[in-house]
């Protein structure tokens, strides 16, 4: 069974090498399960997620 680290540093690689910001990972990961959480547009954008047209 993998460890939380091992596992948390695996998705900051994939998701990091599919383009996105490692600021926008750091929060997603650091968002509570139970909490409801969104993006602005802005955000996305910035984060590398969606293109800005």
């Amino acid at each position: 069974m993998e460890d939380t680290q091992t596992i948390i540093h695996r998705d900051l690689q994939f998701y990091n090498g599919a383009g996105l910001s490692l600021d926008l990972i750091v929060n997603t990961l650091e968002s509570l399960s139970y909490e409801m959480w969104s993006l602005s547009k802005e955000e996305l954008v910035s984060g590398g997620v969606l293109a800005n047209q």
